[in-house]
């Protein structure tokens, strides 16, 4: 058959839904690695090749031990074990992508183990929550979330939604991305409406000088992604014209990129410049407001160098 792909699932609450998947994806000429990532014990017989027992025993645990925890302790440690063996798999270039379908604890374990794999990576989850607020399962990478519309099981909807999720994941994993021979040095750049005329004249001429360039928006998860992608070392410099999430994290804002927001340059030993941007937060019916001459710094009415 041919590429080798993950799936996830419990076969513990959705054996049947699970089932299809698999067939639905080897119906499409993809081989499939199946982990099992239970919490409660469930009836054998279902094709596993990761099982909940090889999964528990990464955290040093046995199933048995899994199965007597509370919920919330035992998706933690699923979770944990789940990772450490996705990761070692990765390593070893033994599937090329993944894709798991599942309800809340379905849902935050596979996308713990999505969210540990590196951007551009194959990732589709399948999820009765994914039209809510799906920042706490995808964080700062780029899974694809596909709402099911109603819970996960099997009905004409449900599985015309888990066919098109089948269909995106075999074009993903069999894609062949054209890639330069030589690599430009890449730049992040962060950015804000009030600053983008700043971020443009920078953007071009980094591009002049030979520079590939990523810009991120300064609305916290853009922050932290931008740190992410830092640490990953496939970052040669950071312009960071737009540092408004640092104020919202000492003010409360909204679009605070948590407490490390700026570090990860300094610790990553890579070049990196850094403006105040757009420093103005609203608070409690007041604004608070940095120099005015720092804020024309970066207007568009003020000439750049």
């Amino acid at each position: 058959m041919g590429k080798p792909v993950l799936v996830i699932g419990t076969l513990d609450t959705k054996e049947k839904e699970t089932l299809y998947l698999r067939q639905r994806i080897e119906a499409e000429g993809l081989r499939v690695l199946f982990m099992d990532v239970s919490c409660k014990a469930q009836k054998l017989g279902a094709p596993v090749e990761i099982s909940c027992e090889e999964v528990a025993g990464e955290e040093g645990k046995t199933f048995a031990d899994i199965s007597r925890l509370d919920k919330i302790s035992a998706v933690r440690i699923m979770s944990a074990g789940a990772a450490k063996k996705v990761l070692k798999m990765v390593a070893q270039e033994e599937f090329y992508g993944v894709i798991a379908l599942g309800g809340g604890n379905g849902t935050e374990i596979a996308t713990y183990v999505m969210r540990q794999l590196p951007v551009g990576f194959p990732k589709v989850m399948v999820s009765c929550v994914a039209s809510g607020n799906v920042r706490p399962y995808v964080g700062t990478k780029d899974i694809m979330m596909v709402y099911s519309i109603g819970d996960i099981s099997l009905n004409r909807i449900t599985k015309r939604i888990i066919n098109n999720a089948v269909w995106a994941l075999r074009g993903m994993v069999s894609a062949k991305v054209e890639t330069e021979e030589e690599q430009k040095p890449q730049v992040c750049i962060s950015t804000f409406a009030v600053t983008l005329p700043c971020v443009e004249r920078a953007r071009n001429l980094l591009h002049e000088k030979g520079f590939e360039v990523i810009e991120l928006h300064a609305s916290g998860s853009g922050g932290m992604a931008l740190e992410e992608l830092v640490r990953s070392g496939e970052v040669s410099g950071v312009l960071d014209i737009t540092a408004s999430e640092v104020v919202n994290e000492l003010l409360g804002g909204i679009y605070s990129a948590g407490p490390h927001r700026l570090e990860a340059a300094g610790a990553m030993g890579i070049p990196q410049v850094i403006s105040l941007g757009p420093t103005t937060l609203p608070t409690s019916g007041r604004r608070i407001r940095f120099p005015r001459n720092i804020e024309d710094g970066i207007s568009s009415s003020t000439p750049l160098p």
